[in-house]
């Protein structure tokens, strides 16, 4: 699962040149991704782009593992919205 962030409506991820999704909404865009050893993605909306690369690995690196905290922050909530087009 691969979660795009963005202020734009619209947003439409490539995975590994390939477009698999185009997703309207507001702030966060969820998309399923196919997990190989290493998957490079594209999330592109108007003229705005960012990509990552992921890279699968054996074992956890402990370095990258989140600390609790007690303050959960504020919450977002996925809304299906229609694109303006």
């Amino acid at each position: 699962m691969v979660k795009v962030y963005s202020n734009q409506n619209e947003v439409s991820l490539f995975v590994n040149g390939d477009k698999i999704e185009t997703i309207c909404g507001e702030h966060i865009f969820t998309f399923t991704v196919p997990m190989s050893p290493e998957v490079k993605v594209r999330a592109v909306s108007g003229k705005c782009a960012d990509e990552a690369v992921f890279r699968k690995v054996n074992r956890p690196n402990p370095a990258y593992v989140l600390k609790k905290f007690e303050d959960k922050g504020a919450n977002r909530i996925n809304k299906k919205v229609k694109c303006r087009r």
